[in-house]
């Protein structure tokens, strides 16, 4: 077997006592701590393990980078103080008793008082021991050095019987495969032997229980660690002893529950998960998407599983990596029973997820009346807004739950508030949601309200060709000649998109026939451009201008014979367009046609004009 020194320089303690505790690792600044206050040291030393009061801890930290003159450990400087307890303590924690100063002398060199110098003499022997004897490792690791001295015990000696001695500190700080294989020999050839008649354990030191226990924690059964127990010395440590044991097994058992009680949830086994609760399973466990147990019973509506975790203190406001928290999951699927639940547990009902959207916009969102209705009793804020502006009622009005709308109005939900995608009667208005419309201006919505490219509700149903929510708006007063941005009014964007019935409603209410966008362009011209003969047709018979020119100069009758449309061409020739108007670069409809290779246009000029039906101060099919 392979043998580190169990005995390691005091400055470098922290390195190897890591599983030592927060005392010991602080041990590393022991050396000038020593100086700064040796009593306050000393009490911090001499228990393995102990807590070190706050303000010791921090004069330790405050105070790593002294050096003593000389190059001094703490040791040498004890053992020129002729302090024994304090030396006994630095060489029970590791302290490197042949290590030597600036001057090259060891402690041993500079001892002057007689115990002192008994005092390393005897460690330098066990050191020799060990070096020399690795055999001699085991036997020394019972033996409390500091209870022998070098006349009792010799270097040759150490192979000594198993007796009342508890370990030897810095043993604990031997590398692991040391420990382990020295653990192992102990385990095997004396932890089984254990009696009531070996006086090993007998009326052991109370200060050694956390070591025994650290010591053999690799090898032994919680029944071995309860029998080392029964000899300490009083009750309150055996009782310590115990309650370690006692919370590694409920630790062990608690891990095993946690991992169960995750697959319990998901399939609604409830017994499983009350025993798994019982079992000290961690209530708030995350499955890698960071949903938690409430979390999942939610989602799936195992409403019994809900009220069990609640009861177990389950952590009902967290939320997974979306941000959703249980409340919102179980609105979102509309598992009304959970929300009850859930609220009347006191969740949070303003959560957000990551889009802004709180339980009670999704349950709007998804149409779920009754879980609405359960929300917005409970105080859920009917005007909280997602990351785009959009409350609850435009979330309804979108998918058109009519139902849901008709409640939270009647609960005084604000109805003119604007998102980035409108307020909720330009939404419902684009969604052809004409019962939803109605009930909006019924409400005294605001009609003329924009969205953000300046489209109002009536232009957008006419550029869809709602009629019936065309009709609503017309009915309730809207304002016929309002534009967007672009300058467009309703009737323009009906005549863009070809829906006849929208652009008759609109003429019936009045509509300008002969309005502009900022382009120039009138209805009449941006049907002709879009090939909607029908609509200039009626367009032409409510006697709209023909001879509106866009800001290039051209007229309905150019852009016709632009486009090739015969039809158009005709229906505008018959209406008496003026064949002779010139655009801004001076040329005349025919003259386009012509310079488009447009014959077909050309062929109807010549035809209409061989009837006698107009005239034309170009030369019919000039350049063809």
């Amino acid at each position: 077997m392979s043998v580190v020194s169990p005995f390691v320089k005091c400055e470098g303690i922290a390195g190897a006592a890591k599983s030592r505790g927060a005392g010991a690792v602080l041990l590393v600044s022991c050396r000038s701590a020593l100086v700064k206050g040796p009593s306050a040291s000393r009490s911090a030393l001499t228990t393995h393990g102990a807590c070190i009061d706050t303000a010791l801890a921090k004069a330790l930290k405050n105070v790593e980078g002294y050096n003593l003159e000389y190059d001094r450990t703490s040791l040498h400087e004890s053992v020129i103080n002729e302090d024994v307890v304090t030396a006994q303590s630095l060489i029970e924690c590791g302290a490197d008793v042949g290590g030597v100063d600036s001057n090259g002398a060891t402690p041993l060199d500079l001892a002057i008082d007689d115990s002192c110098r008994e005092l390393l003499k005897h460690h330098i022997a066990i050191y020799a021991a060990v070096c020399a004897d690795p055999a001699t490792l085991v036997s020394s690791v019972f033996v409390h050095c500091t209870t022998l001295s070098a006349s009792e015990v010799s270097a040759q000696s150490m192979k000594l019987p198993l007796r009342d001695f508890h370990l030897e500190p810095s043993f604990l700080w031997a590398p692991p495969t040391a420990r382990a294989e020295v653990v192992a020999w102990a385990r095997d050839a004396h932890i089984v032997q254990i009696a009531s008649t070996n006086p090993l354990f007998a009326e052991l030191p109370d200060d050694c229980a956390g070591d025994i226990l650290e010591f053999l924690e690799m090898a032994m059964t919680c029944t071995e660690a309860l029998h080392i127990a029964s000899y300490c010395a009083s009750s309150k440590t055996r009782a310590w002893v115990h309650a370690v044991v006692e919370a590694a097994v409920a630790a062990a058992v608690a891990a095993k529950a946690t991992t169960e009680i995750v697959l319990a949830v998901e399939t609604g086994d409830l017994a499983t998960v009350q025993d798994c609760l019982l079992k000290g399973a961690n209530v708030d466990v995350k499955a890698k998407s960071g949903d938690t147990l409430l979390m999942k019973a939610s989602l799936r509506g195992h409403i019994a599983i809900v009220q069990l975790l609640l009861e177990a203190f389950a952590d009902k406001d967290a939320v997974n990596e979306d941000g959703s928290s249980a409340l919102i999951l179980a609105s979102q699927d509309n598992h009304t029973a959970t929300v009850q639940v859930l609220l009347k547990a006191g969740t949070n009902t303003e959560i957000k997820d990551v889009w802004g959207r709180t339980a009670l916009m999704l349950a709007t969102y998804e149409g779920h009346a009754a879980t609405v209705e359960h929300l917005v009793e409970a105080g859920a804020d009917k005007e909280a807004t997602n990351n785009a502006g959009i409350t609850s009622l435009i979330f309804a009005a979108i998918n058109g739950h009519t139902a849901i709308v008709k409640f939270l109005l009647k609960m005084g939900a604000e109805r003119d508030a604007k998102s980035d995608v409108g307020t909720a009667l330009i939404v419902a208005s684009q969604s052809n949601s004409s019962s939803i419309v109605k009930l909006l201006l019924e409400a005294g919505a605001d009609k003329e309200a924009k969205a953000g490219a300046g489209h109002s509700a009536l232009m957008i149903a006419a550029q869809d060709g709602f009629t019936t929510v065309v009709q609503l708006l017309l009915e309730a007063g809207v304002d016929t000649e309002a534009k967007d941005k672009l300058g467009h009014t309703a009737l323009m964007v009906a005549s863009i998109d070809g829906h006849i019935d929208a652009v008759k409603l609109l003429l019936e209410a009045g509509a300008d026939k002969d309005a502009k966008d900022t382009w120039g362009r009138s209805a009449l011209i941006w049907a002709t451009v879009e090939g909607h003969a029908a609509i200039v047709k009626l367009l032409l018979e409510s006697t709209t201008d023909k001879e509106v020119k866009d800001e290039d100069g051209n007229t309905a009758l150019m852009k016709a014979s632009i486009r090739d449309d015969c039809n158009i061409v005709e229906l505008l020739l018959q209406a008496g367009a003026n064949t002779e108007a010139k655009n801004g670069d001076g040329q005349t409809a025919l003259d386009l046609a012509n310079k488009k290779g447009h014959t077909k246009v050309a062929a109807l000029f010549n035809r209409l004009c061989a009837l006698g039906n107009f005239k034309t101060g170009n030369a019919l099919g000039e350049g063809i």
